[in-house]
């Protein structure tokens, strides 16, 4: 990701044709990959970088300009809902902060 522009993350919706949502949740760490009904959660969601980003597959996240961000790993995980309050987890998808 750049600072000072958009960082846009795309969710593959190709095998939810009925998906509602996305959200995308970002943290500083990884967390030992815990199985939970909807998947495998990668991201310390204890940790976030930004407040979670709902939409529906496309995210576009403002990057802001801090020198202090410059090379730092931020790791990201999305959340697809779908019909009947059912969840399921995504890959997950490391993000290095740069210039």
């Amino acid at each position: 990701a750049v600072m000072g522009q958009n960082w846009v993350g795309q969710v593959d919706l190709t095998n939810f044709p009925y998906a509602q949502a996305t959200y995308l949740h970002s943290s500083r760490a990884t967390q030992p990959t815990a199985l939970t009904p909807f998947g495998e959660l990668w991201v310390d969601t204890s940790q976030p970088v930004i407040a979670p980003q709902i939409g529906l597959g496309l995210h576009i996240v403002a990057v802001p300009v801090s020198l202090e961000l410059v090379g730092t790993l931020i790791h990201t995980q999305a959340v697809i809902e779908m019909p009947g309050q059912t969840f399921q987890l995504t890959n997950g998808l490391d993000v290095t902060m740069g210039l």
